[in-house]
């Protein structure tokens, strides 16, 4: 494989492995590979077979296509409602859905939470969006307790919205309104893993 096709297969698999959030470390364990060869793949030092790059788009979840599509266009995306969604999570009261598709170098990720009545997202589940972020509330009523004492309350319904620096970071997100809550967050993509 030519030497620029290796480098752009490398950008593609590290863009696709930050969006979904998944460290190098967790992705050798999903594929069996190690982070080293993944390092130096992501890096196009090294040219992955076709049975390591199968391993690698089912871990990520994604098809072994994705690594050979042509560059245009470079510079946006449709991603159709109809298209398979991609959860990081999904639970019975709550999902978190990105809306982007990984196939560009992005600079932001919006991703939207849905909360069933009475639901309520943890630090846990909240834990990747503290960079600065913004926040706007599509549908309902959510609480959200913030600050490092998780003394802070503030309430937004439909139609607000906020912007926080990555100072000021959500403990939980809870759906304190009558019907479900639907909320547009939109953030920095992760900085790239050293």
């Amino acid at each position: 494989m030519p030497e620029e096709h290796i480098k752009k297969l490398g950008q593609r698999l590290r863009n696709i492995r930050i969006t979904k959030h998944i460290s190098l470390r967790d992705l050798a364990k999903f594929t069996g590979l190690t982070r080293s060869f993944l390092s130096q793949v992501e890096r196009g030092v090294s040219s992955p077979s076709i049975a390591s790059l199968e391993k690698i788009a089912r871990a990520l979840n994604t098809e072994l296509s994705y690594f050979f599509k042509e560059d245009f266009p470079k510079d946006f995306s449709v991603f159709r409602k109809k298209r398979e969604k991609r959860f990081l999570i999904k639970n019975l009261k709550i999902s978190c859905e990105v809306l982007v598709s990984d196939t560009l170098d992005i600079a932001m990720v919006p991703i939207l939470f849905t909360l069933k009545k009475g639901a309520r997202a943890k630090e846990e589940s909240l834990w990747p969006y503290r960079k600065e972020r913004f926040m706007f509330t599509l549908k309902g009523k959510i609480e959200l307790r913030c600050g490092r004492e998780d003394k802070r309350k503030l309430i937004l319904e439909e139609g607000d919205s906020l912007y926080c620096k990555s100072d000021f970071f959500c403990k939980s997100m809870s759906n304190i309104g009558n019907e479900e809550a639907v909320i547009l967050w939109v953030v920095q993509a992760p900085l790239l893993e050293k």
